[in-house]
């Protein structure tokens, strides 16, 4: 039985669908301006919206409810925060690169393939979350979808 398409599930999907456009896109500025210069574009373009959905945010706590808008500040930080954007830099500058290699449908199953085996570890390290047969079976399909797509360097 197939899930019902619920936001949970929606904004997933468009999610992926997003990455798969944001990769492609740079990939054609980064053989226009270069990658370092891609990457710093879409930095700054991230910069100047998040900083936008921020203060709109910020004033919208009734909206957006506390998960959201927060209302701890900057000088809660801790030093692991960098990790995500960390992560967000390298996903940026590695993803066109492989993609040019490799190919969009390459690079992204065995990025899906990675992200559920990691996300299995996460849910049961961090989470709590059993090891399922159904969740180790999907996360095989998916290595065995990134074999069967004949990778190549």
């Amino acid at each position: 039985m197939l899930p019902v398409m619920t936001p949970a599930l929606l904004v997933p999907f468009v999610l992926g669908c997003l990455a798969v456009l944001q990769v492609a896109l740079n990939k054609r500025i980064a053989a226009t301006m270069g990658l370092t210069q891609a990457v710093v574009l879409n930095a700054f373009v991230l910069l100047v919206v998040a900083a936008v959905f921020w203060l709109y945010a910020r004033g919208a706590r009734q909206d957006f409810g506390e998960w959201m808008s927060g209302s701890g500040g900057f000088g809660d930080f801790k030093l692991w925060w960098i990790v995500p954007g960390l992560c967000g830099l390298t996903l940026v500058a590695g993803l066109p690169w492989a993609v040019q290699r490799v190919g969009a449908l390459q690079a992204f199953v065995v990025l899906v393939a990675a992200q559920m085996l990691f996300g299995i570890v996460w849910d049961h390290f961090v989470d709590g979350v059993s090891v399922t047969a159904p969740r180790v079976i999907g996360a095989g399909l998916a290595i065995a979808g990134a074999m069967v797509t004949g990778i190549r360097a």
